[in-house]
């Protein structure tokens, strides 16, 4: 019995480390989020050719007043402070999230720039480190904006090393 238990940990060691090796192996592909490119680039052709469901679901989402090259960020110095300001940095990360998304799939440049002046200002404002689980969901959903901001050649390197 000693003998099975022994040889059964070592091949669970031996998967560990296989996993390990494969892992470390493996390339970090950018968008490295909620979605990859290929994801990103079916979202655009479903939605050009105005297929549904997507173009529904499209339509939806650019009525939303957050999904507007006009909206304006309200940060905070820290997310985990005021009462409302989770909420508030919520609502600016779905604001950069919808507006990047127009941006990739009409190209029209105006809503790329509204999401990164939403992640600059995020960015130029916090001066704390957020701790508590419900604090860290928006900080979540602003790292996922900022990943697929990332594929917009505009948002500036220092600002980018800054965020």
């Amino acid at each position: 019995m000693d003998k099975r238990i022994t040889s059964l940990h070592s091949l669970i060691l031996v998967g560990m480390m296989l996993c390990v090796h494969l892992a470390a192996q493996a390339q970090f592909v950018h968008p490295g989020g909620v979605h990859t490119l290929e994801d990103l680039n079916r979202m655009k052709a479903k939605v050009l050719a105005k297929e549904s469901p997507w173009i529904e679901g499209w339509n939806q989402m650019i009525k939303d007043s957050k999904a507007q090259n006009t909206y304006t960020a309200r940060p905070s110095t820290s997310v985990s402070g005021a009462s409302g300001v989770r909420q508030q940095a919520a609502r600016d990360a779905t604001a950069a999230y919808y507006n990047i998304l127009r941006w990739y799939v009409t190209g029209d440049e105006s809503y790329a720039k509204c999401a990164v002046r939403i992640l600059n200002a995020w960015s130029s404002t916090v001066n704390g480190v957020v701790s508590g689980e419900l604090f860290q969901l928006p900080i979540m959903m602003l790292v996922q904006s900022a990943e697929l901001v990332r594929l917009y050649p505009g948002w500036a390197e220092a600002d980018i090393n800054r965020y």
